[in-house]
């Protein structure tokens, strides 16, 4: 059904590392995961665990505001977007009200006049 193709363009895939490979890599990279290593790693103490985590509460509780400040403000655009459309009615209806009363006005002058 399907062919190999001869003329491959990727070169073939490497060869798996042997066993003594295996284990000259385990110990080259052989880490050391005692309590007193790990103790002498980290020298966080309670009070800068517990500073951290503070933040790292307040971080979150300021996204949440953050988010919401976000939902007020698009709430507002779109109120204030509703509103101009309102007022530019109302403003187009009032100039047709004035254009008739001035049309009106040139009517009852020009009977006047004649």
């Amino acid at each position: 059904m399907l062919k190999k193709s001869k003329n491959s363009k990727y070169p073939p895939p490497p060869a798996p590392p042997t066993v003594e490979e295996i284990l000259k890599d385990m110990e080259t990279f052989h880490v050391d995961l005692s309590a007193e290593a790990l103790r002498r790693q980290s020298p966080t103490n309670d009070v800068q665990h517990q500073d951290w985590w503070n933040r790292f509460e307040q971080a979150v509780a300021d996204h949440k505001n953050l988010i919401m400040l976000d939902s007020e403000i698009r709430n507002y655009q779109l109120k204030l977007e509703s509103t101009k459309i309102e007022l530019e009615t109302e403003a187009q209806l009032l100039m047709n009200a004035i254009q008739e009363q001035r049309e009106k006005m040139d009517e009852v002058l020009q009977k006047g006049s004649s």
